[in-house]
């Protein structure tokens, strides 16, 4: 046999070897059949990984079984009810949950008695059968990029607290433990509503579902509202508005306020941007009409539009605007001059209270015909209201149990991002910023005050966001916002015996560490 003969027949045998070692390590870290397993080999260092799906509450996490001793955060976790935990397919392990064994595809219901940041953790047992290796793995039971806070309290103390901060939609007992969380993008509004004796949690996220224009210059999120049951699963999403003769497809809402009538049956905004030319001879204006960023509120059953209102059909409001209002464009792409934050139904007589910032005023709405049934506050005040009732760029306006009307008066007289400054007319001149709490009684027919009071912690300021919730006679949840003087979140506080109950306390009063409003409820 010559030279190259031989030299051929090593080609083909070294090739051969070469082969058949491939097919052997392909079998041999191939993914079985209908397995969610993923096997493969870190070339570099030889290191064999069987990554594993666990889905806690809903939420996927990843865990590779040939490491040990690893952390992982959970999305969502709570104290109430059991946590569901189901574990995709594997084989090869026996697996256990905090104890409890847990087999390929499974499901088990795990109760944590406690949500800390320490000593406290869901274990995950992992043994090969074929060994006596045994490894440990581990869930946090509170994520290490959760919001640091403290809590100030009295032992008497009972409820929870609800509010998002940092992405995270947070439920605390009065203690100040957290007995539920939920990881959530740009988390607004975090509540409770009971609707037909039924528990409803919702919460507004950022949108990733629309390619709709984002309206610069105007203070808002664009946003889709998640509705979960008593158990914190979801039950429903409003990701748009109704098309509709003035809203486009795939529109989405805002993020102000979110209003469950009953299942399936809500009210929701947006922001829309419109070029109009309808302004009264009164308001300065370009002749070629103004971009403005027109409120448009849908009352939405069974996918229906049952109702809706575009603030643009009421021209009057135009002049009564304290901000935003440049209707020659100059200073801001959009000129925000209402600025829609809450609303809230009348159960008197199913009509809707609006809070209009930009007008520092609070509208009453016919929901059958959109006729602006009264305005109490602003330029175009009804009620005749003294210069200490006035308020300014108000939050958070609600209905109480005795029909009294509540307000986070902010006291903000500093307009925001680039509006001019506000003219000597404004209302509420104060020799320094100072946020209040505001409760009306008033009489419709005759448009007077028949009861005012106010209350106050000295000094408090905040000049955007915020709520005040009446819990009882004298006693108020203040959520602080975009606090600039107090580094609370929110604050309970007993102004008849002008006691603070309960407040959280944060770091800081970085902006990330803000919460848009709080909530108190007794379950």
């Amino acid at each position: 046999m010559n030279h190259m003969s031989r030299k051929k027949i090593i080609i083909i045998v070294t090739a051969g070897v070469f082969f058949v070692l491939n097919v052997f390590v392909a079998f041999r870290y191939m993914e079985p059949k209908n397995s969610s397993v993923m096997n493969n080999v870190v070339q570099d260092d030889v290191i064999p990984t069987q990554m594993v799906p666990f889905t806690i509450n809903g939420e996927e996490i990843w865990m590779d079984f040939y490491q040990d001793q690893i952390w992982y955060n959970a999305s969502m976790l709570m104290t109430e009810e059991a946590n569901k935990i189901k574990i995709g397919e594997f084989q090869g392990y026996e697996v256990k949950v905090n104890g409890t064994p847990i087999k390929s595809g499974e499901q088990v219901e795990i109760k944590v008695d406690t949500l800390a940041r320490v000593n406290s953790a869901i274990t995950i047992e992992v043994k090969e059968l074929n060994s006596e290796n045994v490894r440990y793995h581990s869930i946090r039971t509170i994520p290490d990029d959760f919001p640091q806070f403290t809590s100030l309290g009295k032992d008497e103390n009972e409820g929870y607290y609800y509010f998002g901060i940092n992405d995270y939609a947070i439920k605390l007992n009065a203690k100040g433990n957290v007995v539920f969380y939920k990881k959530v993008p740009n988390i607004m509004d975090f509540k409770l509503t009971e609707v037909n004796d039924k528990i409803r949690y919702s919460y507004m996220t950022y949108n990733t579902k629309t390619n709709a224009m984002y309206l610069e210059d105007v203070g808002y999120v664009q946003t889709e509202a998640v509705i979960m049951d008593e158990n914190y699963e979801v039950i429903d999403k409003i990701s748009f508005m109704e098309p509709s003769q003035v809203v486009p497809e795939l529109y989405p809402l805002e993020n102000h306020d979110l209003i469950i009538v009953e299942d399936g049956h809500y009210i929701v905004a947006t922001y829309l941007g419109k070029r109009v030319n309808n302004f009264p001879d009164s308001v300065e204006h370009s002749q070629l009409g103004a971009r403005v960023a027109a409120i448009v509120i849908q009352e939405i059953k069974d996918n229906e539009l049952v109702w809706e209102w575009d603030s643009t059909d009421y021209p009057e409001l135009y002049e009564v605007s304290i901000e935003g209002n440049d209707y020659f464009n100059q200073r801001a792409t959009w000129s925000d001059y209402a600025h829609l934050n809450s609303m809230e139904i009348d159960d008197n007589d199913g009509n809707l209270i609006c809070s209009f910032r930009n007008l520092s005023s609070i509208l009453k709405l016919d929901r059958k015909t959109g006729e602006i049934k009264w305005i109490l506050g602003g330029k175009k005040d009804q009620f005749k209201l003294t210069d200490n009732q006035k308020f300014s760029r108000q939050h958070f306006v609600r209905i109480t149990e005795d029909g009294t009307i509540t307000v986070f008066d902010n006291g903000n007289l500093t307009p925001v991002g680039t509006y001019p400054e506000i003219d000597e007319e404004d209302i509420i001149m104060k020799q320094e910023p100072q946020s209040r709490v505001l409760e009306f009684e008033i009489d419709e027919n005759s448009k007077t005050v028949q009861g005012y009071k106010e209350y106050k912690l000295e000094k408090a300021f905040s000049p955007t966001m915020g709520s005040a919730q009446k819990l009882e006679e004298g006693r108020f949840l203040i959520g602080w916002g975009e606090r600039s003087t107090k580094n609370a979140l929110f604050s309970e506080v007993d102004f008849i015996n002008n006691e603070v109950i309960f407040e959280l306390i944060t770091p800081n009063t970085a902006y990330n560490n803000n919460t848009y409003r709080a909530y108190k409820f007794d379950q």
